[in-house]
This record gives C-alpha cells, sequence and structure tokens, in this order.
C-alpha cells in the first residue's frame, strides 16, 4: 500500500469513529445548531458538522500542540471532507515556531496540487494519523460549547434574536430605541463631528499622506446640528427594523460608507468623507462592535450582559 493509500485508510477509519460518535451522543436539540463541539482527552477539540446530510459532514481539528516545535495557539489543523470533487479528501497543516508552514493534502481521486513530501515528511503524518485514531476513542460530547448562541444555525440564530428584542423591548418605552441602537447612532455622529476622519488605509507612509489630505477636506465640510437629527432618526428607525427581524446589522465603510450607513448619510446630507475609511460595525440587540482602520480588531463598545446570558427559548 502506498503512502497516499494508507493516509486515506486511516482517514476513514477516523471518520467512522468520529461521525459514530457524533450520532450516539447528539441530543434532539442539536438540531438548532451548526457543529457539534468534541473534546479529546489531550486538549485537542474537534468540529462536526450537524447541518449537512447523512455523510457529508466535515471533520476539524484546531489549536493543539502536538510536539514543542510547533506555535502555541497554533499548532497543527486538520479536516477531513468526505465528499469533495477529488472524493475522500484529507488535509494536515503545521505550523511551526520558525514560521514555516507545512501542509500535505491528498485524495481517493488524483489531487492536482500535491506537495512534494520528503520519507520524513511522510512518517510525520503517519505518525500523526496513527496517534489521532487512537486518541479519538478518548472523544468527550462538549455540550456547553455545542450549544452556545453563536453556533446557532441561521434560522434559529433569527429566532433567538427575534425573542432577544422582544424581551429587552419591554424595558424600553415605545418612543425610544434600544440602548444598542442609541450607542451605535452616537458613534457615528461622534465621528462625524470630530477633528479628523480617524480611519486608515493600510500601508503606514501612504496612509498617513492620504488620510493628512482627507482630514483636510474633512475639516471643510461641517456637519449641522439639523443634519445629526436627520442622520439620527433615519438610522434608529432603521436599525430597529432591521434587529425586529432578527438580523444583526453591518455598518460598513472601504473607502466610503455602503448600504444603509450610505443611506442615512445621504439623507441628511452629510458628504461621504467624514465616514472613517476601513471601519466596520456590528449592531445587535445586546452588544456593538466596532473595528476602526485597515486590519483593526474589534472592540466591544456597548455590552448588556444581562441580556446577553438569557438562554434559548425554543
Amino acid at each position: 500500500m502506498n503512502f497516499d493509500d494508507k493516509v486515506i485508510m486511516l482517514g476513514k477509519e477516523i471518520y467512522k469513529k468520529v461521525y459514530d460518535f457524533v450520532q450516539t451522543n447528539k441530543g434532539d436539540d442539536d438540531k438548532l445548531y451548526r457543529k457539534a463541539i468534541l473534546k479529546l482527552n489531550d486538549g485537542r477539540k474537534m468540529e462536526f458538522l450537524l447541518e449537512l446530510s447523512l455523510g457529508e459532514a466535515d471533520v476539524k481539528i484546531w489549536n493543539y500542540n502536538w510536539n514543542d516545535e510547533l506555535q502555541s495557539g497554533q499548532g497543527d489543523a486538520f479536516s477531513i471532507m468526505p465528499r469533495t470533487q477529488y472524493g475522500f479528501l484529507i488535509s494536515v497543516n503545521f505550523y511551526y515556531l520558525n514560521n514555516v508552514n507545512f501542509y500535505f493534502t491528498t485524495s481517493e481521486k488524483n489531487y492536482p496540487y500535491k506537495k512534494e513530501l520528503t520519507d520524513e515528511d511522510m512518517k510525520k503524518i503517519v505518525l500523526y494519523m496513527n496517534k489521532l485514531y487512537e486518541l479519538v476513542d478518548t472523544l468527550e460530547y462538549d455540550k456547553e460549547a455545542t450549544h452556545s448562541v453563536n453556533n446557532l444555525t441561521y434560522d434559529a440564530k433569527k429566532q433567538y434574536n427575534i425573542q432577544q428584542f422582544n424581551e429587552a423591548m419591554q424595558n424600553v418605552s415605545e418612543s425610544s430605541v434600544l440602548p444598542s441602537v442609541e450607542t451605535a447612532v452616537n458613534w457615528w455622529i461622534d465621528k462625524f463631528t470630530g477633528s479628523i476622519n480617524g480611519g486608515s488605509i493600510g500601508d503606514e507612509l501612504h496612509s498617513f499622506l492620504a488620510m493628512a489630505m482627507v482630514d483636510k477636506i474633512f475639516n471643510k465640510t461641517p456637519v449641522y446640528e439639523k443634519q445629526s437629527t436627520i442622520f439620527r432618526n433615519f438610522l434608529s428607525k432603521r436599525l430597529m427594523d432591521e434587529l425586529s427581524k432578527g438580523r444583526e446589522v453591518h455598518l460598513d465603510v472601504d473607502y466610503g460608507p455602503s448600504d444603509i450607513l450610505a443611506d442615512a448619510m445621504e439623507v441628511a446630507g452629510i458628504d461621504s468623507i467624514k465616514a472613517p475609511f476601513k471601519t466596520h460595525m456590528i449592531v445587535g440587540v445586546n452588544s456593538v462592535r466596532v473595528s476602526v482602520g485597515y486590519g483593526a480588531k474589534y472592540e466591544e463598545i456597548y455590552n448588556n450582559a444581562k441580556q446577553k446570558k438569557m438562554s434559548f427559548k425554543k
């Protein structure tokens, strides 16, 4: 048996073990969730997709350091994809401390992007697969992680969001808006009335020069109180409408605003230059997250922790 056939055989045996384990241990409530989260006794975690039909679910593993040469928090990435255009497919990645990414993919049908492997590479992969095969027998079903709000299917998450909206509205007068909406709208108005655009476009030197020119135009384009009021009323209504339908709202600016944000600025007569470049905001019933500038991480500017912990009711 050649190397690829051996890896495929081991992969199918691992897949069968994981598949059988999930089918035996999943409950009726699990149909509300996108994937099962499983634990191995050495710290590894596995994902098994629940939304797909019989025999099609992928298996993924992440964040495990199986030896001291691998990066902390990266370790290895392992995937089994039973039905691809290349048939049964296995992919393995090792993230080493020297930032070299070793990857290997094989499949039942001829995979066109194969990497040439040394004998040492092949030994590592077989060792890895054999070790994983043994450890799959230690699987535990992580119900808490599986049953998290972020793991809900699209329809279930929509239903959950509507429930959260209705519960939150019990604490808000008819003429008012949710605190998350008020926070989001105030944040944008604060940016429009500031002294600089506040965004960034990436490359440090070019971003500095470009933003200096943008800020000159920014300062010559005032936003008046009447415009802020029109913007506030329009955007608040649109956000409340979307949230009432169970949708989180994305307010995005690349080199100009888009969708709902663009509509609100246009109605209010606010120049698009006032929107900070490369900015992304996610507005939910109980939270608001913002990323400002190229590649910036999201920061939470509002979080109703009490509401966030409420359980999902079917």
